[in-house]
């Protein structure tokens, strides 16, 4: 994971309800590869969302994201067109889907990061490409925690980008979720705020960590 650099001014980070718009960004995430390909791919879950720990989606998740209810933020390269017809996918440099589940608060269920198309080959430009999806990563989580949209539950990739950015303040106390629907035999680590807990499919996800704000 590349160091997260901060921009100035370069991206917008806002929400996006447009679900026409929902549907042409997932038209360019990259797919479970044995069951589906896209011939554009753009976007690729970061790794670590304990419900998505590959970073692999399928078709029927993408269209659950984007008609299931949930709340989809984005961080776009420049002055962001809301028409369809203007609207560039390969301008979005960061897409994060946040749940609202019974008493558990809104909850981030995944975040995506734009890669490098098989399209582009300039090297320099690629460099360039890179760089900015690193400043739009670090923008696109301090708008989630500046605006307290909710909180993530992360490890791995997620956990490093998360924890450049949220400051140990916002460290979610495991014993406060222990008592919440599939965290009761949640396993808190010597260091008190990593944590394995059993998923609903029955794998169970280890070293995990929340952020944010439950409100």
């Amino acid at each position: 994971m590349r160091k997260l650099i901060k921009s100035k001014d370069k991206f917008i980070t806002c929400s996006l309800e447009n679900l026409s718009l929902r549907a042409v960004l997932g038209e360019h995430f990259v797919l479970d590869e044995g069951v589906y390909k896209v011939s554009d791919p753009l976007f690729k879950i970061v790794p670590g969302t304990p419900e998505i720990i590959d970073g692999n989606l399928t078709p029927l998740d993408i269209d659950l994201f984007i008609y299931g209810g949930y709340s989809w933020y984005v961080s776009y390269y420049g002055e962001m067109e809301l028409s369809e017809s203007e609207f560039d996918p390969r301008k979005v440099y960061a897409i994060s889907a946040f749940f609202e589940e019974g008493g558990q608060g809104n909850k981030m269920t995944f975040l995506a990061r734009r890669i490098v198309a098989k399209d582009e080959k300039d090297r320099q430009a690629n460099i360039h490409l890179k760089d900015d999806v690193s400043r739009a990563l670090y923008e696109h989580l301090s708008y989630v925690r500046d605006k307290r949209v909710g909180w993530i539950e992360a490890t791995g990739d997620l956990e490093k980008c998360v924890s450049m950015v949220y400051p140990l303040m916002d460290i979610i106390d495991p014993e406060d979720l222990m008592f919440e629907r599939g965290f009761e035999d949640m396993l808190i680590s010597l260091d008190q705020f990593h944590y394995d807990r059993t998923l609903r499919n029955g794998d169970v996800a280890s070293w995990l960590i929340a952020y944010g704000n439950r409100g």
